[in-house]
C-alpha cells in the first residue's frame, strides 16, 4: 500500500513561499525517494506522483507573491517536459529545475505576506508574552490555516511556535530574576505560567537549574557588575 508523503508537500509549498531553498530541494528529495521505492520504480506512477506535487509548488510560489501567469507557465512546461522523461534520474532532475524555477519567481524585494505575519507574532510575543495569543488565535486572526501557519513559522525561524514561545518565555524570565527581586510564583505569572511550580519544572528542564538557583549564581554577577560601573 502506498503512503503518501502528505507532510512533506504542503512544507516543500512554504519553503518556497519563503524562500527556504535549501529546505525545499531536501524535502522534495525525501518525497522523490519515497515516490521511487512505493512505487516498486515503476516511472509512469513516479512521474504521476510528481504532477501531483507541483501543485503544492506552485501553491506556495503564489502565497510568496510570484506572478500567477509566470508560476502556470512554469507549471505547465515541467509538466508537459515530465510525460517526455524517459528515466527517474532525469525525472528527479527536472523537478529539481521546477523547484529552481519557482524559487525565482518569489518576490524577494519585500516580505512576503507569511513573513510579515510571522514578524508580526514575534513581536506581539516578544512584548507580551504572558497574554500573546496561541497559534490558533493567529491563524484565525489573520484568515490562514494553522498547519500552514506553523509550517512557516518553523521554515523561517527554525523553531515550532511551541519552541519559540518557550524560549522567549525563559529568556524574560531569567531576565527578571537576575533584574527584580520579584518571587518566583509572581514573574511565573509575568511570562504566561500560572502554576509556579510548572514554571520551575519547565526551567529547571531548560536550563539544569531551579530559578532560585539561577538567581543566586547570576543575580549576584549583575549586582557586582551594577557597582563597577
Amino acid at each position: 500500500m502506498f503512503h503518501y508523503p502528505w507532510g512533506l508537500l504542503p512544507r516543500m509549498g512554504s519553503c518556497i513561499e519563503l524562500q527556504q531553498k535549501e529546505a525545499a530541494h531536501r524535502n522534495l528529495d525525501e518525497a522523490l525517494e519515497i515516490f521511487w521505492k512505493q512505487d516498486n520504480q515503476k516511472l509512469s506512477l513516479c512521474k504521476m506522483r510528481c504532477a501531483a506535487l507541483s501543485s503544492f509548488c506552485s501553491r506556495g510560489a503564489l502565497q510568496g507573491g510570484a506572478s500567477s501567469s509566470r508560476v502556470l507557465t512554469i507549471q505547465m512546461k515541467y509538466l508537459d517536459k515530465m510525460t517526455t522523461v524517459r528515466s527517474w534520474k532525469l525525472a528527479c532532475l527536472l523537478t529539481h529545475r521546477y523547484f529552481d524555477s519557482l524559487l525565482g519567481e518569489v518576490r524577494f524585494e519585500r516580505p512576503s505576506r507569511m513573513e510579515q505575519i510571522i514578524l508580526h507574532i514575534r513581536e506581539i510575543m516578544n512584548q507580551s508574552i504572558s497574554s500573546a495569543p496561541s497559534l490558533y488565535q493567529h491563524a484565525d486572526t489573520f484568515g490562514v490555516s494553522s498547519g500552514h501557519l506553523s509550517r512557516c513559522f518553523v521554515a523561517m525561524t527554525g523553531r515550532t511556535f511551541q519552541q519559540e514561545t518557550r524560549q522567549i518565555r525563559m529568556d524574560k524570565a531569567k531576565q527578571m530574576l537576575i533584574e527584580t527581586n520579584l518571587k518566583v510564583t509572581t514573574i511565573a505569572k509575568e511570562v504566561g505560567m500560572p502554576d509556579a511550580s510548572r514554571f520551575i519544572l519547565e526551567f529547571r528542564k531548560e536550563l539544569g537549574i531551579t530559578p532560585g538557583c539561577y538567581r543566586k549564581i547570576h543575580g549576584k554577577n549583575y549586582s557586582d557588575a551594577s557597582k563597577s560601573a
